[in-house]
């Protein structure tokens, strides 16, 4: 939306990790030397932790990025798998073909691997990125494979890359023989001030313009709020950019920032402990406030954030038409009200003294005019709202303030408060799948949970936003499926999103475990029967695609003239013409306007136009 108003190639403030806006600042370029000296010596295991968002996946992108054709890597980014399923994961990404049902399948396999790697001349490196999610049974499982040498030399690098939890875990007392093999160790600290200045100015150079938009006090600012987190700066950056183009202002100055830092505040990565803690105590009114909050803040990021309003992208080609797509763009919102009796005092609660000033939470100074007040149960609004609606109309009579403290009117009472899901479904309803995934992550504690209602809801969230972001970003929508699936490996339509985005990559292996996994879900689903039938059919196993396109037809799908089709392609190309026939003239039958259908059909027949 404001690419072209600054000049700009793509957006500086993305918080994918793409490593061409990585800066290798003086942190980085040491913690990406410690990468590479890993790989050099590959003599044991190298650790890489920092907090969230200190761009820890992208150094290792840019690592797996900057090395040559030598380097055969197997990058796992969702390490939450049990012992043979993240076998198979490794597996996979080493050798697509490669077929992997016990443990001891996999050994057998990745001692053949690498010993070949090695006689090649080439470098076998295994990433467990989120490594802190690990059991420590899964560690241990991970730091055997270490025992493959030859020579006296390791035959594979491991790399574990994790936030700071992952330093505890390492601690413990079961990870001892794991601590003895680790050689190397980076943690990767926050921006101070000047980094984070130059942090910004880079990834504005990279996205196509030289100017520093941000004046040296928008950037205090931004350091102050984020504490020098690069994902957070990215964040606040780009909600600034937006701010900008919409104020019509080609300078970034303060005042943006301190409008920006109102609607992402919830992110501060040390208030965000704090309101852990306080959610975590027993008032019922404060848990109450602050879903509301987060509720507002969602719509407000939501309906001022970029998406393209042009269709979904679809696969050219007779693939299985994906109905439950929704309009990209579509303005929606969310109003949550709960009652209040207009003619009694409104009774404002005193804020607990996490809240005050001089604490973290406390809002600047400057920020003290639009501080919010807490209104009767559940219910947000500003000060000058409640004074404009406290404002007596001409010819009303006006009762003094010390009247309502003299004769109190009683509290009405304490209305129960919605929960997370229960806010996150009403967002569903309506489509607001960012602000769904905002409370969700706002309530992290729920979710990781045994709380599979909950886990449904935040994993359609994700589903659904996914598909408003694959035709802009697509990067960005696998990354947001992955997740999906993590949170519930049952999401079907997860799975089936994955296939259609790895297909259209033509990542064939991953896509066909996608579609495998969707299947096994739920074993009379025609989409994912079809577009694993179209890959095999593609890659020349026209026998299994000839059994998958059968499958198709008997279950009787809206497109059931497109699987016809396609399966009398696949019979002529395994010399079956009569069958390819019969099935090409049943799916004209079905629907004459299917054209390509019909110049089958003539093809078939030996008719042409000449000859009509």
């Amino acid at each position: 939306m404001y690419l072209s108003y600054y000049n700009l190639s793509e957006r500086p403030f993305s918080i994918s990790t793409d490593p061409r806006f990585l800066w290798q600042g003086e942190k980085h370029q040491e913690a990406l030397a410690t990468l590479k000296y890993g790989l050099l010596k590959a003599n044991g295991f190298v650790v890489l932790t920092g907090d969230i968002g200190t761009g820890k996946t992208t150094l290792v992108n840019a690592l797996i990025e900057s090395s040559g054709d030598d380097l055969l890597v197997a990058n796992i980014n969702n390490p939450t798998l049990d012992t043979v399923d993240f076998f198979k994961q490794v597996a996979k990404a080493y050798d697509p073909l490669a077929e992997i049902n016990s443990k001891a399948d996999f050994l057998l396999f990745l001692k053949k691997f690498i010993q070949k790697s090695h006689a090649d001349g080439k470098v076998v490196l295994l990433v467990v990125d989120e490594a802190h999610r690990l059991s420590g049974q899964m560690l241990e499982e991970i730091r055997l494979l270490s025992n493959m040498e030859e020579g006296g030399t390791q035959l594979i690098n491991i790399f574990l890359v994790g936030q700071n939890e992952l330093k505890e875990v390492i601690l413990s007392s079961q990870c001892r023989a794991l601590r003895q093999r680790i050689t190397l160790f980076y943690d990767i600290e926050p921006f101070s001030e000047d980094e984070t200045s130059e942090y910004v100015e880079h990834r504005l150079k990279v996205a196509g313009i030289n100017e520093l938009l941000f004046t040296p006090a928008a950037i205090h600012k931004i350091q102050k709020f984020t504490r020098g987190y690069p994902r957070l700066i990215n964040i606040l950056c780009d909600h600034a950019m937006l701010t900008g183009y919409v104020k019509e202002q080609q300078v970034i100055d303060p005042p943006i920032i301190v409008e920006c830092i109102r609607e992402v505040k919830f992110l501060d990565p040390i208030t965000s402990n704090i309101l852990t803690k306080v959610l975590r105590s027993k008032p019922i009114w404060l848990s109450g406030l602050f879903a509301i909050i987060v509720v507002a803040i969602g719509i407000s990021m939501y309906t001022m954030s970029p998406v393209s309003n042009g269709p979904p992208a679809t696969l050219e080609r007779d693939e299985a038409d994906d109905k439950s797509e929704e309009p990209i763009g579509k303005d929606t919102s969310i109003t949550v009200q709960q009652p209040r009796n207009e003619t009694q005092p409104v009774p404002v609660k005193e804020m607990p003294d996490n809240f005050k000033q001089g604490s973290p939470m406390a809002p600047d100074k400057e920020d003290a005019a639009s501080k919010p007040v807490v209104v009767a149960v559940g219910t947000l609004r500003s000060e000058n709202a409640l004074d404009q609606e406290s404002s007596p109309k001409e010819g009303q009579l006006t009762t003094p303030p010390t009247q309502a403290i003299e004769n109190p009117t009683p509290e009405p009472a304490k209305v129960p408060q919605p929960t997370t899901s229960e806010l996150a479904s009403l967002a569903l309803e309506q489509q607001n799948f960012q602000v769904a995934i905002d409370l969700f992550e706002a309530d992290r504690n729920r979710v990781t949970e045994n709380d599979q209602t909950t886990r449904e809801l935040y994993s359609r969230a994700l589903v659904g936003r996914s598909k408003q972001l694959l035709a802009a970003s697509p990067g960005e929508a696998e990354t947001l499926l992955k997740k999906a699936v993590e949170i519930d490996p049952k999401n079907i339509e997860a799975h089936v999103s994955l296939g259609k985005i790895y297909t259209r990559s033509k990542d064939y292996p991953l896509a066909i475990d996608a579609y495998r996994n969707a299947i096994s879900l739920n074993p009379e689903l025609p989409d994912a029967f079809f577009n694993l039938a179209f890959i095999f059919a593609t890659t020349g196993m026209y026998v299994d695609a000839e059994k998958l396109f059968t499958r198709v037809v008997e279950l009787q799908p809206t497109y059931l003239d497109k699987a016809l089709f396609n399966l009398a392609i696949t019979q002529q190309r395994l010399g079956k013409t009569e069958e390819s026939l019969a099935n090409v003239q049943a799916a004209v039958k079905l629907r004459p306007e299917n054209q390509k259908a019909q110049n089958y059909l003539k093809q078939l027949l030996g008719i042409t136009e000449e000859t009509r």
